[in-house]
């Protein structure tokens, strides 16, 4: 094979092929490693970190390191990573045994958190049942899904988490179109609000024209005392003439 057509020579950066970054806190390190390996044999390089794989023919040589050194490496990554690997056990037991779904924002990331912790728990030797993995999910709800949750444990056996999920799911569909069903509309609300101003109506217009209706008219009882003041006088110069 010709140096220049070697498959390895297309990659550029492996965490295009890999999808999550090794870290010493995620408890990914069995999983990543297989990716890696699939990756090497992939683009014959494996004999990089197994010195028991030969080379392929006409494999393209390393200048920078032997193959002893780089197997070497390869094991020095993999003692890192199982070292720890009790304690790593302990925290992530820990976060799986306390995550809740009002940790989230919908039960798809709820669901997905509790499955990424039980994977890497079985990274780390510690696999999760199917069975304590779905009664876990159910420890973690709300008083919202008490409902849901005595079915699911009623269920024998256990059913799968998937169809556990599944159904999680679609009972938080159905609590949302309640939700919305029995909110008011906004259109309603407006128009009701409408219809109670309407009943009690202001007319400025009507209270000035009642006012200047009121200055307009005459006052009768400063009329009605003048004319029996003006009569009192007259009847009284009649009976002096008679006199």
């Amino acid at each position: 094979m010709d140096p220049k057509n070697h498959p390895a020579i297309t990659v550029t950066n492996i965490r295009n092929f890999i999808p999550f970054t090794l870290e010493m806190e995620n408890g990914q390190y069995t999983s990543w490693v297989e990716l890696f390996k699939i990756h090497c044999r992939a683009f014959q390089v494996e004999n990089h970190i197994d010195p028991e794989v030969k080379p392929p023919p006409s494999a393209p040589s390393s200048s920078t390191a032997t193959e002893a050194e780089k197997a070497t490496a390869w094991q020095a990554l993999e003692n890192i990573f199982q070292d720890n690997q009790s304690s790593r056990v302990v925290y992530l037991d820990s976060k799986f045994v306390s995550t809740r779904l009002d940790h989230h924002p919908n039960f798809s990331s709820y669901c997905q958190a509790m499955k990424m912790l039980a994977d890497q728990l079985a990274n780390v030797g510690n696999p999760v049942s199917n069975q304590r993995l779905v009664l876990q999910l159910i420890a973690g709800l709300n008083e919202s899904y008490e409902g849901v949750a005595m079915l699911i444990q009623q269920t024998t056996p256990l059913p799968d988490f998937y169809a556990v999920r599944s159904k999680l799911i679609m009972e938080e569909s159905r609590k949302a179109h309640q939700a919305a069903a029995a909110a008011p509309s906004p259109h309603i609300s407006a128009t009701a609000t409408g219809l109670t101003a309407s009943t009690t109506p202001v007319n400025p217009r009507n209270n000035d024209n009642n006012n200047r209706f009121n200055q307009q008219q005459p006052d009768f009882t400063s009329f009605r005392g003048r004319g029996r003041g003006r009569g009192g006088r007259g009847r009284g110069r009649s009976s002096n003439n008679m006199g």
